[in-house]
């Protein structure tokens, strides 16, 4: 990839913009795109295994394998792109560095599985612990639903489950259209330059989005589920004890049982207390000092070149965007992990109307470029933040009664203002964004040597 002036892009000499109009000698694409064909394949088969990890909270196993998969694509692109630097790989090195990721990912796995004591060609062990199936096989029968087996599929997957996997790749269709469909927006309405800002902008964004929220949003669906699937079996376990025991039984039984399911129903409000004010706090730091430091993290990783341009503007209006989006993956990681199949049907419409509030965002705000694009995002997650909210969190907590303990150690009705920061950590906040602002408009921009004293004092 050369720029303007014929020379190869570098870290003090990148791109000025992205020209859409520059071609690609096709056969060259047409490797690259059988190339990530091929890396797809392979994420696909590693998928049930990872989800299983996911299920069984490893992720100790996880952080290993991803940290190994991430490494070996890196000194993959390293080799192609630099040591064999004449033999110009291109995009090619890229696409089938994502076939080192994806292989080494599937490798992690299965070696992983196959040496934990785990038959590949069975489901079921013979002392009736949980194993697992690496290949596909027939359900067990006593696992199986009473029900007659009336379509192939039941054969292999629990027809009481088969309806909540397909609404999840309803949601998971949803899901990538809403967080992808600025891009198909900016193919058709953007420039190059603004295409150029964008991705830049949207890929040192994504970088805290997979690093840091993707895992935190996993492992909190998982443990939400874990919990509210406790609370389901406690319930019939108490359910079916009544049946059998007298009146006096029954009553002693239901009062050793209450504290248990109480504690669980507590440990569900302590877990999404604990991470909405992680995510909330967290996602504070970025919108408060952000947009200040933006240019100078431009300008010391790409050059004048970059921060020159409206990028450290829209980088700024990201960090905000960041913090919808941390928000928001936790909430609806509460509203999938305890949510009921009939909540989950129901949230699939407001996953289209919240299509339609980001498409008459779109149509508003685009006017203003790139800089509506990313508010119409903001007021996307805004309102899936809101649903999870006032739709499912605040109705489920008030069908459990749960109550909160106060300073002064009295019990009151849960409110939702309880899961996020004070109002004095919101004035330190707004404080901070302030402050770093006037520093910004007064010191930074003032004088071209203050960026050497922006570094010092980031």
């Amino acid at each position: 990839i050369k720029n303007n002036n014929s020379k190869a892009i570098s870290p003090e000499n990148p791109p000025t913009s992205i020209n859409m109009e520059e071609k690609i000698e096709s056969t060259v694409y047409l490797r690259s795109t059988i190339y990530t064909f091929i890396a797809v394949v392979i994420a696909f088969l590693h998928e049930p295994m990872f989800l299983l990890a996911l299920s069984d909270m490893k992720q100790g196993l996880r952080a290993r394998i991803t940290v190994a998969s991430q490494f070996g694509k890196c000194l993959t692109e390293i080799v192609l792109l630099v040591v064999f630097v004449k033999n110009s790989w291109g995009i090619e090195a890229f696409a089938i560095a994502n076939i080192t990721y994806a292989t080494l990912l599937f490798l992690g796995y299965f070696i992983h599985y196959t040496n934990s004591n785990v038959d590949a060609n069975v489901g079921l062990k013979n002392n009736g612990n949980r194993s697992v199936s690496l290949l596909p096989r027939k359900l067990v029968l006593s696992y199986t639903s009473q029900k007659p087996i009336t379509r192939w599929y039941e054969q292999y997957v629990e027809a009481s489950i088969s309806s909540t996997i397909i609404m999840f790749w309803m949601q998971a269709i949803q899901k990538w259209l809403l967080e992808n469909g600025e891009k198909l927006i900016l193919v058709f309405l953007g420039t190059s330059q603004d295409a150029g800002e964008y991705m830049l902008v949207s890929n040192l964004g994504s970088i805290v989005a997979r690093i840091i929220l993707q895992p935190i949003e996993e492992m909190s669906l998982a443990a939400f589920s874990k919990l509210e699937k406790k609370q389901d079996d406690g319930r019939d376990a108490r359910r079916s004890n009544s049946k059998n025991k007298k009146d006096d039984t029954k009553n002693s039984k239901s009062q050793a049982t209450n504290l248990p399911d109480e504690q669980k129903e507590q440990s569900i409000y302590k877990l999404i207390r604990t991470l909405s004010l992680t995510m909330s706090l967290g996602g504070l730091m970025f919108t408060s000092f952000g947009p200040a430091f933006s240019h100078l993290l431009l300008h010391v990783l790409y050059g004048s070149k970059w921060s020159s341009t409206n990028a450290p503007f829209l980088l700024g209006f990201y960090c905000l965007y960041i913090f919808t989006m941390a928000l928001n993956g936790i909430l609806e990681a509460f509203v999938l992990g305890v949510g009921k199949p009939e909540h989950l049907k129901q949230y699939n419409y407001w996953m289209f109307a919240f299509s339609v509030a980001f498409l008459a965002s779109v149509f508003v705000l685009i006017p203003y470029g790139i800089i509506g694009l990313i508010l119409a995002n903001i007021v996307k997650m805004l309102c899936r933040i809101f649903v999870c909210l006032f739709c499912y969190l605040k109705p489920y907590m008030a069908n459990k009664h749960i109550y909160v303990t106060g300073n002064d150690s009295s019990s009151r009705k849960f409110q939702l203002y309880d899961l996020f920061p004070k109002i004095p950590v919101l004035i330190t906040f707004l404080i901070s964004f302030i402050l770093t602002q006037l520093s910004l408009r007064y010191i930074y921009y003032n004088d071209a040597a203050n960026v050497k004293f922006g570094l010092n004092v980031a």
